[in-house]
């Protein structure tokens, strides 16, 4: 996972974010196990640098935000997805504007419903 916010957004956004009221985080998740995963962009868990926890905004409100400003954003989205091994997938998860030191993930085996969490820690805001 890396955050894109302030002017890195613009690499992959055709404008700023946090003006808008929104930070991006891109999820890279590859299934190099044998058993089948879901990733669910719901249970995507935000830490603050505060502390605070933060639940993703859905897909839907980030859409309508960005729609005006790039058109391209419902390809752009990470959406409930099912892996199989060898799978990829690549999309953003939108959090409100914040400083954010850490973001969480469960990835969900489809088989038996159970979730492993990881964890990535954000290099320090500027």
């Amino acid at each position: 996972m890396e955050l894109y916010r302030g002017p890195e957004a613009k690499i992959e956004f055709p404008t700023e974010l946090e003006p808008l009221g929104l930070v991006a985080v891109r999820v890279k998740v590859l299934n190099a196990g044998d058993r089948a995963l879901r990733i669910d962009p719901k249970r995507f868990l935000a830490t603050t640098e505060s502390g605070s926890k933060v639940r993703p905004i859905p897909g839907q409100e980030v859409q309508r935000k960005l729609v005006g400003a790039d058109p391209d954003i419902a390809k752009k989205l990470l959406n409930t997805v099912k892996l199989q091994k060898g799978e990829s997938v690549i999309g953003f998860v939108f959090f409100p504007a914040s400083a954010y030191g850490s973001a969480a993930l469960a990835l969900i085996d489809d088989k038996t419903g159970e979730a492993d969490d990881y964890d990535v820690h954000f290099g320090a805001s500027s």
